[in-house]
């Protein structure tokens, strides 16, 4: 039985690390794409929401100088259920945020 001289195995070996490191940039990017797209999703989304807020305050106020009641009962309800949202997308933001960085974390520390 002959044995492969060295620097065959060597190359094969340098070709399989690559082939592995490779595989591994895949797979990180199949998981780490739709957490970054579901981040820019929501960042979207909180940034709608605050155009939306920023525009309800404002005709809180022309109904709060206009004495008109109803108006700003309605304003102000909107305004709150904005707020609501706002602070639940921050919060599904933030919790997608820590799981993109801890397994993007977890993928640099293999590809070092």
């Amino acid at each position: 039985v002959k044995e492969a001289p060295k620097e065959e195995s060597e190359t094969k070996n340098k070709k399989d690390l690559r082939k592995e490191r490779s595989q591994m940039v895949i797979e990180r990017s199949k998981i780490l794409t739709p957490l970054k797209e579901e981040m820019t999703s929501l960042e979207n989304e909180i940034y709608a929401l605050e155009k939306t807020l920023a525009v309800g305050k404002e005709a809180l106020l022309e109904a709060s100088k206009n004495k008109n009641i109803e108006q700003f009962v309605s304003l102000s309800k909107s305004i709150k259920s904005l707020e609501e949202k706002i602070a639940v997308a921050f919060g599904k933001l933030e919790e997608v945020t820590k799981n993109h960085d801890e397994k993007n974390k977890k993928y640099e520390g293999l590809l070092e």
